[in-house]
Parts: structure tokens; sequence; C-alpha cells
């Protein structure tokens, strides 16, 4: 198997507010003006009545480091009881959220070390399953992807693994035809951890 792009990778956070958030309050211009700077989100969210107490704050566009260009898929979102970090996979997703957490201890006087956080995850990866005989079913597949995978309790909708043809529907990346053996899929789980359990099934379809 050939592992052809990561999509997207997502981390999410579970903590409670009142654990986290500064024993002063929370201002939310202060975080906005904080985050929005300190990965410099293009887009950011608008603080102004009535709605300048509620979340979430939705950021886009965000900097992997002042140095680099701007990270399109380098998202941020923070609800009262979990934030969300999405990037090119999980693993720079949750550095990145380490980072987020890091900084606002320091900067804003959150508390994140005060509380073990739960973290869920999700990835999106399209691969080629090169080794797989051509005449072999989508459906075959697409069942035995998903029927190895056991639904997860996930903020991110996507309780288990699902999977389909890379292009179905729309032009694949320039190709005229997408090849019959790629694939995109999409799961609850670490960008890394789906990769090896794509991994297997192919071992197990070509043994």
């Amino acid at each position: 198997m050939k592992m052809l792009r990561s999509n997207s990778g997502s981390v999410a956070i579970h903590v409670s507010s009142a654990a986290v958030q500064p024993e002063k309050g929370l201002n939310l211009r202060a975080l906005v003006d904080f985050v929005g700077g300190f990965y410099g989100f293009s887009v950011r969210p608008s603080i102004s009545p009535p709605c300048a107490d509620r979340l979430p704050l939705v950021f886009l566009g965000g900097r992997m480091g002042k140095a680099l260009a701007p990270y399109a898929s380098l998202q941020l979102a923070m609800f009262p009881d979990r934030h969300a970090v999405t990037a090119k996979t999980t693993e720079v997703a949750e550095t990145v959220l380490y980072d987020l957490t890091d900084a606002l201890n320091q900067q804003l006087d959150y508390r994140f070390d005060l509380e073990k956080p739960r973290l869920s995850y999700a990835s999106s990866v399209v691969v080629d399953f090169d080794r797989l005989d051509s005449s072999l079913s989508f459906h075959k597949i697409a069942n035995l992807l998903n029927s190895s995978f056991p639904a997860l309790s996930s903020p991110f909708r996507l309780q288990k693994l699902t999977v389909d043809r890379e292009g179905a529907g729309r032009p694949a990346h320039g190709r005229r035809d997408a090849a019959a053996s790629v694939f995109c899929s999409s799961a609850p789980m670490k960008t890394s951890a789906h990769v090896q359990l794509l991994q297997r099934i192919e071992n197990t379809l070509a043994s």
C-alpha cells in the first residue's frame, strides 16, 4: 500500500471550562487577539455585542510558525468544553494543540496543567492499495474496512472508518480518471494509526 497524501487531521481536547479558564475570568477580546496573533490566523472571530460573551470561536488560515507562510488547513475552533485543531495530520494538529495550551497557560493564566486532558482524533487519508487484484470488488473492500473498525463516540461526527473511491463524482486532482486502487478513507483515529490499519487490511485482502 502506498500512502498518497493526508487530507486532514483533527484533534480535540475535552476539558471543563471552569477548571481551565483563568480564575479572574475570561476576556474574549484578549483571547482572540492573542490566539489570532500567535498563529497569524487570517480569519478570526468577530467579538461584538450581543454575543461578545459566547463561544465557539473559529480561527482559519493560521501559520505553523512566524517565519512560515499561511497554512490554509490550520484551523482552530474553541468551544466551552473543548478546543479542536485541524492541520495536515493529527500529529501536526496535536503539536499545535499542546503548543496552544502551554501558551494560554503562560500568557493568559489558563490552567490546562491542572487537569489531564481527554483527546479525540479524526483523520482523512488517500491511499493506493497497489497490491490488490484490480478485479476485487470495491464493496468487498469497503465492507471489510468498515467492519474492521468499531464504532466510537467522536465529537467530529465520525463514529467509524469510512472509505470511498478517490475522485468519486469529481475530477481526481488533474487526472481524467482515478485509479481503481486509490481510496479516500476517514476514521476517528490518529493519522499514523489510520494508515497502519489500512496497511493491515490490505495485507489481509492480499493474502
